[in-house]
């Protein structure tokens, strides 16, 4: 039986939701087999941009009015997180592991990853599915750097009701691997900073926010579904006090370098260097 645990945050501090990502991808990436899987909300409202975006042409900072802007360590587009959103990670460690559906190339755990979704939207009563390819304009190096995420379509993204509901992307570093993405449950919320046409008849303050109780429940509609998929025994797991000011420390780094094009550990290791714990 492969380690598998899962964490969870309810309306998490945006620079928090992203340090506590980068820390899983860091914890299994030194721990052969591995499993974390996660699920979390924000506090307040942000906007994350892919590894590979140029800064200049993702969104408009002139826009921004104090909106938090943090570059990913992952792929993908710029995305605006609201509070009504609920986010999913994944982080595996393949190595030794015996679990096919999680082993394998970018596309195919991608694959295994939206299919395993689908059961988890459909007992929230929605029906979707994954789509099996890519619109031609997502080639296109302009279209990739200006357009927002929930513009795209890509090969294994979830839509329901011709709606994308679900953007995800992975980041590989050796044999492991991370992967989150954005569950718009209630539509996309819109930002100024972003030009995003995919409304799906919502704005920032039409959308409600995740209640506690809600994200309770669908907690363990995911706990079950995704341990069903995957056939894992995940076990509920918490930050420790180290876990806590390692979390805290990369926090502090993000907020001082939020769009930095960085490399997880090296940063890591000059993040934890620059601040003292406690």
């Amino acid at each position: 039986m492969a380690n598998a645990f899962f964490l969870q945050h309810f309306a998490g501090d945006p620079f928090f939701n992203m340090a506590v990502d980068e820390w899983l991808l860091r914890q299994v990436s030194s721990c052969p087999g591995l499993i974390y899987l996660r699920l979390y909300t924000w506090r307040k409202g942000a906007i994350t941009f892919g590894i590979n975006q140029k800064k200049e042409l993702a969104l408009d900072f002139s826009k921004v009015s104090g909106t938090p802007v943090i570059r990913r360590v992952t792929g993908g587009r710029a995305i605006y997180h609201d509070p009504g959103e609920l986010t999913y990670s994944i982080a595996v460690n393949t190595r030794h592991l015996g679990n096919l559906k999680l082993v394998g190339s970018l596309t195919k755990t991608t694959r295994s990853i939206a299919e395993a979704l689908t059961y988890f939207l459909r007992r929230l009563g929605i029906q979707s599915h994954y789509l099996r390819s890519s619109s031609l304009k997502d080639s296109e190096p302009a279209f990739f750097h200006t357009a927002a995420c929930f513009d795209s379509i890509s090969r294994y993204e979830l839509v329901a009701n011709s709606q994308k509901i679900i953007a995800s992307a992975q980041r590989r570093v050796g044999a492991a691997y991370l992967q989150h993405g954005s569950i718009k449950l209630h539509g996309v919320a819109s930002h100024p900073a972003l030009a995003t046409k995919l409304l799906a008849g919502s704005s920032g303050t039409d959308i409600p926010p995740i209640s506690r109780e809600d994200f309770g429940l669908m907690a363990g509609l995911f706990v079950q579904e995704m341990g069903l998929y995957f056939e894992l025994e995940l076990k509920e797991s918490y930050l420790t006090t180290p876990d806590q000011y390692e979390v805290k420390n990369r926090m502090s780094f993000l907020k001082k370098n939020p769009v930095l094009r960085r490399d997880i550990f090296k940063h890591w290791s000059s993040a934890n260097s620059l601040y003292i714990r406690g």
